[in-house]
């Protein structure tokens, strides 16, 4: 099976890709979008492309499904650019898939295709009636295009059109204000229960709904849902009051300055204008017909794994050591074991003090830096407290991976890079000297 994902460096895109390569009927996957994906594995490849490019149709030639993803969603853009991309970009990859003979369109909806607005049945079943709301971009473009895929669907019976409609996700990479928020302990008041769905739950439902070649709508969502109140409380989070309507647009104004600045991400003001709908969905057609079973099956399920893996500001510790593993790198001799290897490697540390940093083993020197950089040949992931005390020495990488707690994908020889990473800092701990006192105040055993 050949695939074209757009949108596949996105959120749900990364993760997405990452399962459905895990199915053997799965012979490739081309990603468009905009960036090339974080982590690009076997059988994939990415173009550099915009949506909206009339030439998009050569790209889906010999695919036997598309998967759309892409779709500016929270982020601040100019109401006739954010249609444009969204709902005429849309229309472009729909037209562009049937054209090139494209027999499976699967389209990433959204609980706000229904519209953000009072009145709805609870809960919101598949077949619910969706209400068009022009004066909230997202919604109205969600609503829009699933009116256009209504009409291929009429036109086009041959194909076989499916659209999933999840709550708001929630995941370990969340580049939006939501995330922010999360990541500081905060979650903010709607006035409503929030409709949230675990991201790596609806890719699971995106390749089910692949590889069963399925038509229609399917709601994604996590079952159970609290208000912000009751999850502040359960989680030791604190509650972030809802802003008053007039503050909206000013607030949003000065997220678009911060975002420009670097410091934050900007955001659409009518987020906060129409977040108090209540949007409670019921999953049930998900689990029969695709045999969905969420990992996070609660809201607060949902929350709590976030608040687990979510990669956090890093600690003093280890800022500290991944400056020495470069400064290493770079002026200290090269190191024969690695000798040949060029290899990228995202090492992620979960958990509180934790955060994400790319490894980079070239020409027989290793280098790190802070953040992911793309595109990477390997992940690996465990705690943050895992990660200390296996540079302390109270704790083997044997066992601990063993046990679970470290998680390597991609390139084999990723996890024996950063074992040997730490080896070598270990034994750098036992020198006498400057040397040794440094590396033993950052591990924390001085």
């Amino acid at each position: 099976m050949k695939i074209v994902v757009t949108g596949g460096a996105g959120q749900l895109g990364s993760v997405f890709i990452r399962k459905i390569l895990r199915e053997r009927k799965t012979e490739s996957i081309l990603s468009i979008d905009l960036k090339p994906p974080l982590f690009l594995y076997p059988r994939c490849r990415a173009d550099i492309a915009d949506i909206r490019d009339p030439k998009l149709a050569e790209l889906f030639k010999g695919a036997d499904t598309v998967v759309h993803l892409a779709f500016v969603v929270s982020r601040y853009c100019a109401r006739p650019v954010f249609d444009s991309i969204n709902i005429e970009g849309s229309r472009n990859v729909f037209e562009g898939a049937l054209s090139a003979g494209v027999r499976h369109v699967v389209f990433a909806s959204s609980v706000a295709a229904y519209g953000a607005v009072p009145g709805h049945p609870v809960p919101l079943e598949e077949d619910s009636p969706r209400r068009p709301q022009p004066e909230f971009a997202y919604a109205a473009a969600k609503y829009q295009v699933e009116a256009d895929l209504d009409a291929l669907e009429r036109s086009h019976p041959e194909v076989a059109i499916a659209r999933v409609r999840p709550g708001i996700l929630v995941g370990r990479h969340m580049p939006n204000l939501l995330g922010t928020l999360l990541r500081r302990g905060l979650i903010p008041e709607t006035g409503a229960p929030l409709p949230v769905v675990w991201d790596e739950d609806v890719a699971t439902a995106l390749v089910r709904v692949v590889m069963t070649t399925a038509r229609g709508a399917f709601n994604l969502s996590a079952a159970e849902p609290l208000p912000a109140s009751a999850l502040a409380a359960s989680l030791g989070m604190h509650r972030l009051p809802r802003a008053p309507a007039w503050l909206a647009g000013p607030m949003a104004q000065a997220s678009r300055a911060a975002e420009w600045a670097g410091l934050g991400h900007s955001f659409d003001a009518a987020w906060l204008r129409y977040g108090n709908a209540t949007l409670t969905m019921n999953s049930t057609r998900a689990k029969d017909v695709l045999g969905w079973k969420p990992v996070c099956a609660t809201t607060l399920e949902v929350l709590a794994k976030y608040r687990a893996v979510s990669a956090e500001t890093p600690g003093a510790r280890l800022r500290w050591f991944f400056r020495l593993v470069d400064l290493a790198g770079r002026y200290g001799p090269k190191r024969v074991e690695i000798e040949g290897m060029h290899l990228a490697i995202h090492l992620v540390l979960t958990g509180s003090g934790g955060g994400e940093f790319t490894i980079r083993a070239s020409q027989g020197r290793l280098l790190a830096s802070g953040g992911l950089q793309p595109t990477a040949d390997a992940t690996v992931q465990l705690p943050a407290v895992t990660f200390l005390q296996l540079l302390r020495g109270e704790a083997s990488w044997t066992q601990k991976q063993l046990s679970g707690q470290i998680l390597a994908e991609g390139q084999a020889h990723a996890p024996m890079v950063i074992a040997g990473m730490i080896a070598g800092f270990r034994t750098q701990m036992q020198l006498p000297g400057i040397a040794g006192a440094a590396t033993r105040l950052v591990a924390g055993t001085h």
